[in-house]
């Protein structure tokens, strides 16, 4: 008899976080209009037969009148067990379930360490990852 799929996340961490204020002191007096520019690159690694390692990483960048106000680089990582599941379903999980489950903690820490910096508040965009890997897929 077939044991039942199982699906399981067993661990959300914080696996790399960093800010750079390359011109404070002086950026905040200068700080008029700004722009941000965010990059999302997600990995996944296969850690052992059942077990992988799914990681998002934003870098984020602001930048006024051609200084940079702060990047920020942060990676938020999640450890998931598959059991008695088809690879190719394996493939899709991981592609859209996992980092829907891990994304938010980015945005709340990402959220968290720039209002320490006493510049204005982000909160970066939601993504639908499940929208964005059948996308992806059309597009192969």
């Amino acid at each position: 008899m077939k044991s039942e799929p199982k699906f399981t996340l067993q661990r959300i961490y914080l696996k790399d976080l960093s800010i750079e204020m390359p011109h404070a002191p002086n950026i905040f007096i200068e700080m008029d209009k700004y722009t941000i520019d965010v990059n999302i690159k997600v990995d996944t690694q296969k850690l052992s037969e059942h077990i992988f390692e799914s990681s998002i990483t934003a870098t984020v960048q602001s930048t006024t009148k051609e200084k940079i106000l702060y990047i920020i680089e942060a990676t938020q990582s999640g450890i998931f067990e598959f059991l008695n599941i088809p690879q190719e379903q394996i493939d899709i999980l991981l592609s859209t379930q996992c980092y829907s489950i891990i994304y938010p903690y980015l945005r709340a820490n990402i959220s968290d360490l720039i209002s320490r910096t006493s510049l204005p508040a982000l909160t970066l965009e939601e993504l639908d990852f499940n929208y964005l890997y059948k996308n992806y897929k059309n597009n192969e």
